[in-house]
């Protein structure tokens, strides 16, 4: 609802949400196999088998889960001053802890010291608001000259993450519900297919997986962020744009392992201890369509630190992962994952005035308009900076069983004295310099920093050419012609970074980069028809 009283313009609204999630979580229900190769399968001889079992009346893969999202919020769109307008808003939201019908989920209520499951059924997890339920979102537009060709924009919000199913689901496998058996091949392949019974009856290598679960006593995530904008006008289709952005987020999730160091069983626990910071500058010069022509120049300098990694980014699979050590977080701050120093993308439209009615060819004629005339053509071109990699070795060296407790922790090596940490060489066979770490004395963690290696930048440069031809009242058809990637530049992933496979052996592959993010050149021809 929207009320106007003077110069305030006051939106009050709402939100109610009732998930209900009926899923079958069979995550490693009926077994998982694991081959090291194609020859290793066609063998029938694995290498891993994973199951999940629980015990008899209590496993069932149907899960129920509820909850219910509220939400209300009132904004003042207030007009100070002809020349000044400033946006005051509150939003206060939650979401009711995460239930499953049935009670069929457990967790650990003290991680620490609990050698079995110690709480069953709802409640099974509280989520705490650290901000009391409250949003506040204050922003303002000022145009301090007269003629108006200057606008200063800033803003500042908190925005929350509200905890849904797609957390905790994935974090159930705790007994008496379930508990996850890992197999490994001591004596030879096991063979394939493997009946889920022997699993438990032969003598090969039987270990008891990590209980996965959810911290009990959770908190909502949420970023704050702001930014600071100041845009002039230089032409009267011509833009030109300078905006700082900033961010910082809180009790981000992050998976850990509590028991490090701590013979007593070793968990897999998704926390809230996880924190990120963004800054950026952003120019940007914008020309809207006019005489034919359009474009977009934009150039980004940005820092995105963190302590937890996030998923995506060209090049990276996967999050930046766990801790090494859970009891110094403070060595995983580092670049983030999908950090990216240097941004610039331009971006063009032009319409070549050729054609009857244009500034060139204005009387060629129909059949010369129909060969010369009504031609376009766009333009996108990107580079941009590399993404950080960490350098790591592929053994528990520390001996804290990191790596079986939690699946994504991994340890690093040391830097050596006088080291470079991004040591890099450039090319794809070998594109930064392993020699620069060494292997950790046994039973102790790397002393190397997380992110340091910078892969290879991107350049990337798209083309398309358009032609139309009317062919009756309201129908034309349109030729285009595109090139993607047109000057075939080979823009190649991520480099291998594991620098050691054991505490005197050497990654073989180590700086080597098999894999593009970007296709070679394609061209695609094309018809359409409007009408």
């Amino acid at each position: 609802m929207i009320f106007n009283r003077g110069r305030h313009s006051i939106t009050v609204g709402g939100n109610l949400k009732r998930y209900r999630g009926n899923v079958a979580q069979n995550i490693w229900a009926g077994g998982v196999m694991s081959f090291t190769n194609f020859a290793g399968f066609y063998r029938s001889g694995a290498v891993q088998s994973t199951t999940s079992l629980g015990i008899p009346g209590t496993w069932d893969e149907e899960k129920g889960w509820r909850q219910t999202y509220w939400a209300t919020y009132v904004q003042d769109n207030f007009r100070a001053m002809p020349s000044l307008t400033v946006n005051l808003g509150v939003r206060l939201e939650r979401i009711t802890d995460p239930k499953e019908v049935n009670g069929r989920v457990a967790t650990i209520l003290n991680p620490c010291c609990d050698t079995t499951t110690s709480k069953v059924g709802y409640p099974w997890i509280t989520v705490k608001d650290s901000l009391k339920l409250l949003s506040p979102r204050i922003g303002l537009a000022w145009t301090p000259f007269g003629n108006q060709k200057t606008v200063i924009r800033a803003a500042y919000g908190i925005f929350k993450e509200p905890i849904g199913e797609y957390l905790y689901a994935l974090y159930y496998y705790t007994p008496p519900i379930a508990t996850v058996y890992f197999q490994n091949a001591t004596t030879g392949a096991i063979p394939f297919p493997y009946p889920l019974g022997a699993l438990l009856t032969n003598p090969r290598s039987l270990n008891v997986g990590s209980y996965v679960f959810v911290e009990p006593n959770a908190v909502t995530p949420y970023t704050e962020q702001w930014n600071f904008a100041v845009q002039r006008q230089l032409a009267s289709s011509v833009v030109v744009t300078a905006t700082y952005i900033g961010s910082n987020g809180k009790h981000l999730t992050t998976s850990s392992n509590p028991n490090q160091f701590i013979p007593i069983k070793t968990y897999r626990m998704e926390t809230f201890y996880g924190h990120s910071w963004y800054h950026s500058l952003q120019m940007e010069l914008e020309q809207k369509y006019r005489n034919g022509l359009q474009y977009n120049v934009s150039y980004t300098w940005g820092k995105n630190l963190g302590d937890v990694g996030y998923a995506g980014g060209e090049g990276q699979e996967g999050p930046q992962g766990s801790p090494q050590n859970w009891y110094d977080r403070r060595a995983e701050k580092s670049l983030s994952t999908i950090n990216v120093k240097h941004n610039f993308i331009a971006s063009t439209t032009y319409e070549l005035p050729v054609g009857n009615g244009k500034k060139f060819g204005a009387n060629i004629g129909k059949i010369g308009d129909a060969l010369a005339g009504g031609w376009s053509f766009n333009t996108i071109l990107r580079r941009r900076s590399g993404l950080p990699a960490t350098p790591t070795i592929s053994y528990n060296n520390s001996r804290s069983g990191g790596i079986q407790a939690s699946g994504n922790i991994t340890e690093r090596p040391d830097l050596k004295p006088g080291g470079n940490n991004n040591p890099v060489l450039g090319g794809p066979d070998k594109y930064f310099d392993p020699m620069q770490w060494i292997a950790p004395a046994p039973g102790r963690y790397g002393n190397a920093a997380p992110q340091t290696i910078i892969g290879p930048g991107l350049f990337n440069l798209d083309f398309s050419l358009f032609k139309g031809f009317r062919v009756a009242e309201g129908k034309q058809i349109q030729f285009r012609a595109e090139f993607f990637n047109i000057t075939n530049h080979p823009n190649f992933g991520q480099p291998n970074t594991n620098i050691f496979s054991s505490p005197t052996t050497r990654g073989a592959t180590a700086g080597q980069i098999t894999e593009t993010v970007t296709t070679a050149r394609q061209i695609q021809l094309a018809l359409k028809l409007t009408f």
